[in-house]
């Protein structure tokens, strides 16, 4: 989602994906993006949902029965501004702009000697052996990886692999066009300003043009 011609101006996203979280969708998105407007739906009670979404990056979050919501979400947050749910059991003022969200990760985003940590232990290597490869003692190996598994949010080494495969694999699967199924002109929907909306639901992804 780095190149502009390809970034929408809203994304709507399930939190109930069949091969992925929508949380772990958007908190992707998020790392590679501060502009796009994003939306969490989801058919569970609201509250269960808001502060998680909004953690990873999400401007807003919606019920899926609710089409006018929906709508109303996606208008707001192509504008860049957070949107307000009229839930009451709803803590709005988790959700900020994409910028303040995107801002707020990239702390938490490992750096390039952290990823190859992390990808020297998803390959099995030990502590040493990844020191050995990369030139380096084996304190510092220890250091970036506990700094590696502080910003994954995991409490040990297997958690951490875990946790760096299932974000690292939408590299390989996340909007590649074989993928994305056109659902034509979303003129006939009262959306104001996107020219370009995802809708990931279930495991399907579609995209407007």
């Amino acid at each position: 989602m780095r190149d502009p011609s390809t970034v929408p101006d809203a994304l709507l996203i399930d939190m109930q994906l069949n091969d992925m979280t929508g949380v772990e969708v958007i908190h992707h998105i998020r790392q590679c993006n501060s502009s796009v407007g994003i939306v969490a739906m989801t058919s569970f009670p609201l509250k269960e949902y808001a502060h998680t979404a909004a953690s990873y990056g999400a401007q807003g979050i919606v019920s899926k029965r609710n089409i006018h919501e929906i709508i109303s979400a996606l208008n707001i947050v192509s504008l860049g501004k957070p949107w307000e749910n009229n839930d009451p059991m709803v803590d709005n003022s988790c959700f900020v702009t994409p910028q303040k969200a995107f801002a707020k990760l990239q702390v938490e985003t490992l750096t390039a000697r952290e990823s190859q940590i992390m990808d020297a232990y998803c390959h099995g290597l030990s502590t040493q052996e990844i020191a050995d490869k990369f030139a380096i003692s084996i304190n510092t190996v220890k250091t970036l990886a506990k700094r590696s598994f502080s910003k994954l949010g995991a409490h040990n080494r297997a958690q951490a692999v875990v946790l760096w495969v299932q974000k690292n694999k939408f590299h390989k699967i996340l909007f590649y066009r074989s993928f994305c199924h056109p659902i034509g002109d979303l003129s006939s929907l009262p959306i104001k300003k996107p020219s370009r909306l995802v809708i990931a639901s279930n495991s399907s992804i579609y995209w407007s043009t």
